[in-house]
């Protein structure tokens, strides 16, 4: 676990711009991203698991909530994904967030390394 410390200490964070090569390097990452928080699959176990319970066998109520879930939704996962583009954008600029976040992390992961 101190070996690791160590690493992390001594190395920059991967977040850094020196470990991005391009332009399109990033835009391809910008689209990984978006991908990944439209397709979140914590999103679809919601909709299968939680949002079943409260649909009653024989209800057609739920036919109208259909066509408008996706348009409702999607605007707001959107917006989500890029407000949190701009506040990574916000936290590369500033290093001593970078660091702040990496020994935070890494106690978390001390302490339930120490629990566990």
């Amino acid at each position: 676990m101190a070996f690791l410390a160590s690493i992390a200490v001594n190395t920059r964070h991967f977040l850094s711009n020196k470990h991005l090569k391009s332009a399109t390097a990033l835009d391809l990452i910008d689209f990984i991203g978006i991908g990944i928080n439209l397709l979140n699959p914590k999103i679809i176990l919601f909709n299968v698991t939680f949002l079943s319970q409260f649909i009653t066998h024989g209800r057609t109520k739920i036919a109208y909530f259909r066509p408008f879930y996706i348009p409702i939704s999607l605007p707001i996962t959107i917006s989500m994904v890029f407000m949190t583009h701009k506040f990574a954008q916000h936290l590369k600029q500033n290093p001593f967030y970078i660091r702040f976040l990496d020994w935070f992390m890494a106690s978390i992961l001390r302490v339930l390394f120490y629990v566990s």
